[in-house]
């Protein structure tokens, strides 16, 4: 009997034993094959991260190139807008070009006649002691100058379709145009001519006295106004540096800042800070072109002590 239970008991601890094996065998098994499934999805996720790094790149790459691209579309505009204003400038000033010249020569014809008229009746005259015959005389023949030196002038200023460099006093570019603008200065208006010796040197005068005009009009419009203190100072200078000689021109004025948003946009084409209807945006940027086509540079800069200065620099070897 007792060897019936011991063998039962042997069996019992065989079985039971079996179990263990068979469920850690099973154990084992199943960790195998979920770390084989943890190291699969490990090279899944590493190719996944891979490809991802990839796909990163080239939107980095197509981003770049989004930009360069944006970067030359819109240089392309600006060239646009720069062809578009110069062609505007071309065409405007082509057509005042040629109606000052019709005006020229017809004010000539007639003046040609008041000069005559006036140097017959000095040499018929010539012992009449009438002092107010001859104060007369003297204000025609004055007035006659002043109608030859605006005509000389407006020949000067209207030759931009036969531009030419020509020697000549940048001062005397300045003084014409100062006559052009004068039914613009109101008596209230100062004007302060700080001309310093310039020597003679090669511009396109027509395309200076454009830039001038330009400048100074929107200068007298700023000042214009003011409420208190309207000045208008325009300085020339000659700047001797060894070999990079070159003549700066400063016109002043006692108008309002110009905001800091605005003054980086000043030169840009059609951009105005004036009310609408007056302005088309364009006077600056012509008289910029211009003055980059002698080789100069103009920039404009705020006063600390109010008011705004334009600085003009042209070089003497165009």
């Amino acid at each position: 009997m007792k060897f019936i239970l011991l063998v039962i008991f042997m069996i019992l601890i065989l079985i039971s034993a079996s179990v263990v094996i068979i469920t850690i065998y099973k154990s084992n098994k199943s960790k195998k094959n979920t770390i084989n499934k943890l190291n699969a999805l490990n090279v899944e996720l590493k190719t996944n991260k891979e490809e991802l790094t990839v796909i990163n790149e080239e939107l980095a790459a197509q981003r770049e190139e989004l930009y360069d691209k944006n970067k030359q579309l819109n240089e392309i505009i600006k060239q646009l807008k720069d062809t578009q204003s110069k062609l505007l400038y071309s065409e405007k000033l082509a057509s005042i070009g040629i109606l000052a010249r019709g005006a020229a020569h017809e004010i000539n014809n007639p003046l040609n006649f008041i000069t005559g008229g006036v140097h017959f009746i000095k040499n018929n005259l010539k012992n009449n002691s009438n002092e107010k015959l001859n104060t007369a005389l003297m204000m025609i023949d004055e007035g006659v100058r002043r109608i030859e030196k605006i005509i000389k002038g407006l020949s000067t200023f209207t030759q931009n379709e036969e531009s030419v460099l020509k020697k000549t006093d940048v001062n005397d570019i300045i003084e014409n145009t100062l006559r052009f603008v004068n039914f613009k200065i109101h008596s209230d208006i100062i004007i302060n001519k700080n001309f310093n010796t310039i020597p003679i040197m090669l511009y396109y005068p027509d395309k200076l006295h454009v830039a001038f005009l330009n400048i100074i009009s929107n200068a007298i419009d700023a000042v214009s106004e003011c409420k208190s203190k309207k000045e208008i100072s325009i300085t020339t200078n000659y700047i001797s540096n060894n070999d990079n000689n070159f003549i700066e021109i400063i016109i002043y004025n006692t108008g309002e800042h110009i905001n800091e948003k605005s003054i980086n946009r000043i030169f840009d084409p059609f951009f105005t800070t004036k009310a609408p209807n007056k302005g088309s945006g364009l006077g600056l940027t012509i008289a910029y072109n211009l003055i980059q086509e002698h080789n100069g540079d103009i920039y404009v800069k705020n006063k600390d002590a109010g008011g705004v200065e334009f600085i003009i620099t042209i070089p003497e070897k165009l």
